[in-house]
C-alpha cells in the first residue's frame, strides 16, 4: 500500500492490489481497542523472545519446527523453505553444523510494535480504491488480526471499499503458511475477472 504513494491515480502501474492478511487497522479504531492491541502485541514478543534460535543443524531444525506451534500447523513445504532459506549457519565456514535464524528476535519483535505504519496504510486504502480495486483475503481461523481491525478497511464512511473480501476457512493469520493451495486458487480467481477496461485476462 505505501508504494501507492509514489503515483497519481492516472498513472500508478497496479491494475488490482491484493492484500492477504494485512496486518492494517485504522488509528482511532485501534485506540477504541488499545487495551487489546497491548495484550496481543505483549504475547507475541513474548512469545518471540521464548522461541528457541540455534539448532544443532537444518534436520534438527525440521524435526523441531514440525512438532511445535505455530510451524506445525504450516504446509510441509512452507517448513522446508522455511529450513532452507529461514535460517543460516552460525558459522560460515562449517555451514553443515549449528544453525540460526536469520532474523533477529528484536527486529523480528519490532515488526509488531511499529504501530504507525498499519495506521498510514489503512488510509492509503479510501485514497486509491476508487481508481485500484483492493481485494483482501483473510484466514478464517484464529486470526491474530481481529475482526474491529478486519472491519476498519472496509469502512464505507471513510471511502474505504475494497473490490471484494474472501476469507478461507483452512488457515488463519499465517494462511499463505499453512494453505498456500487455497490462497493461490483465491488469487487465480480474483486475477481471471475481468479488469477495469472489462478485459479477460488469459490465465
Amino acid at each position: 500500500m505505501f508504494s501507492t504513494k509514489c503515483y497519481s491515480s492516472s498513472t500508478s502501474p497496479y491494475e488490482s492490489i491484493i492484500l492477504v492478511e494485512p496486518p492494517m487497522i485504522d488509528r482511532h479504531v485501534f485506540q477504541a481497542n488499545i487495551k487489546d492491541r497491548e495484550r496481543q502485541t505483549a504475547m507475541l514478543t513474548k512469545a518471540i523472545a521464548a522461541q528457541r534460535s540455534i539448532w544443532d543443524n537444518r534436520k534438527a531444525a525440521f524435526e523441531y519446527f514440525v512438532k511445535r506451534a505455530p510451524w506445525k500447523t504450516w504446509d510441509i513445504r512452507i517448513v522446508v523453505i522455511h529450513v532452507n532459506h529461514g535460517l543460516r549457519p552460525l558459522d560460515p565456514e562449517h555451514p553443515l553444523d549449528s544453525v540460526t535464524t536469520k532474523c533477529d528476535k528484536r527486529h523480528e519483535s519490532g515488526g509488531f510494535i511499529d504501530f504507525e505504519p498499519t495506521f498510514d496504510a489503512a488510509e492509503q486504502i479510501e485514497k486509491v480504491c476508487a481508481t485500484i480495486p483492493i481485494h483482501i483475503i483473510y484466514g478464517k481461523k484464529d486470526s491474530l488480526v481481529p475482526q474491529y481491525s478486519q472491519d476498519s478497511l472496509s469502512d464505507l464512511s471513510k471511502a474505504r471499499k475494497p473490490a471484494s473480501v474472501a476469507r478461507i476457512s483452512s488457515g488463519g493469520h499465517l494462511v499463505v503458511q499453512e494453505d498456500p493451495d487455497a490462497v493461490s486458487a483465491q488469487i487465480l480467481n480474483i486475477l481471471n475477472r475481468p479488469n477495469r477496461d472489462g478485459v479477460i485476462p488469459r490465465l
